[in-house]
């Protein structure tokens, strides 16, 4: 099945507003941990239709929450997705920060697959802040 472009965009615009919904619903029971997942589902939506920066307030909120439950897993993973946005930015200096929170968190809850991530997200950050600085050069 062939999707048009106009189609996509209404797909990842009905996203957003389902996953408002759902933030919606979350906070009418005071659920906060369905809350900062609904913060996520945005973050994430928003980064797709290329919104880094309303991707970003989303991730920001997410974080807020997951300290809010302490729940570190999820804080580790709101780390992750902000620094993926910074990194589509192109504020490599902010990823790196974001992804190392990331790997710290990992490492102390022992998710060895968000370790993994974190160790290629810095690796990528890393490699874009190195090839930034080698095409400044004279």
């Amino acid at each position: 099945m062939i999707v048009s472009r106009t189609e996509m965009e209404g797909r990842k615009s009905d996203a957003v507003n389902h996953h408002l919904r759902q933030l919606s619903v979350a906070k009418q029971v005071g659920d906060k941990a369905e809350e900062g997942r609904a913060y996520n589902n945005l973050g994430i939506a928003y980064q797709s239709i290329g919104d880094f920066k309303q991707a970003i307030r989303y991730h920001m909120l997410y974080l807020t929450i997951s300290k809010k439950v302490r729940d570190r897993a999820r804080e580790g993973g709101a780390y992750g997705n902000l620094g993926i946005a910074y990194r589509s930015l192109e504020n490599f200096s902010e990823a790196v920060m974001y992804h190392e929170h990331e790997l710290e968190i990992a490492k102390e809850v022992q998710d060895r697959v968000g370790e993994k991530f974190a160790y290629r997200y810095l690796g990528i950050a890393n490699r874009s802040t190195s090839l930034r600085a080698r095409s400044r050069l004279p």
